[in-house]
């Protein structure tokens, strides 16, 4: 089997591991309809997954060679050979699915992404993500490093789980991975105060230009206008999720 670098192909082999993060699926109190798993592979996580009985399972994998391995291991599995980023899980038939995987690093951002989009669909999710990506996207002390964190921490609240070194991988990869849990949050921030997300998400990003400066001087000419307020002697990455939305209310 040709390992093919550009979908990062590497595979969790030690067990230990796996079973790991299948115990934390089957302690979830979360009711769904189906478990998808992302990035199958060659199937050493889905032999786990296959053994939680009364629930629908779905596998997706993008490499066409991986997907024979896949079909002959698990006959009786709805197997899809699809880029997750095209997949739309309205149309994948079910209302709630619970998302599982070792997630192709090479497309971490683009598949946080993909989990806001679909959140209305997605109820929780365990998933392998480079250590150093983790680190990017945790709400440390309620405080946020990039744009990509404070866009998923509206939805989901990020809960890192636990580390993995590369030696349990297959090939052995050059860096260190993270298992986390994105639990979804009951409250809609954006919705009860009224905001339109792609606007936020605007703003958000207009903040960050900038990140190094205090707000009064990165958004000055937004603020020029405005009667002082805190917030504005504050960088971005200091403030918490309602300190955000407030600043954004106070501009718009």
């Amino acid at each position: 089997m040709k390992i093919k670098k550009y979908y990062s192909q590497n595979y969790l082999i030690n067990n230990y591991y796996i079973i790991k993060i299948i115990n934390i699926l089957k302690k979830s109190n979360i009711n769904y309809d189906c478990i998808l798993e992302i990035g199958a592979g060659i199937g050493n996580l889905s032999k786990e997954i296959i053994k939680i009985k009364k629930k629908k399972i779905i596998l997706i994998e993008i490499d066409k060679t991986l997907i024979n391995i896949l079909k002959k291991k698990f006959k009786k599995y709805k197997i899809i050979n699809k880029n997750i980023l095209n997949c739309n899980l309205k149309k994948l038939g079910y209302k709630k699915y619970y998302i599982i995987g070792n997630f192709p690093y090479n497309i971490s951002s683009k598949l946080i992404l993909w989990i806001i989009k679909n959140k209305k669909y997605i109820v929780e999710c365990i998933g392998m993500f480079q250590k150093e990506f983790v680190n990017s996207i945790l709400s440390l002390n309620k405080k946020f490093k990039t744009k990509l964190s404070i866009n998923i921490n509206l939805y989901f609240k990020v809960i890192k789980l636990f580390n993995i070194n590369n030696k349990n991988f297959f090939p052995i990869p050059k860096v260190n991975s993270t298992v986390i849990k994105l639990k979804k949050k009951k409250t809609n921030l954006l919705k009860i105060n009224n905001i339109k997300y792609k606007k936020f998400i605007l703003f958000i990003k207009e903040c960050f230009k900038y990140k190094r400066k205090i707000i009064k001087n990165s958004l000055f000419n937004y603020l020029k206008n405005k009667k002082n307020n805190k917030l504005f002697f504050k960088r971005i990455e200091e403030l918490n999720i309602y300190e955000i939305i407030k600043l954004y209310k106070i501009i718009n």
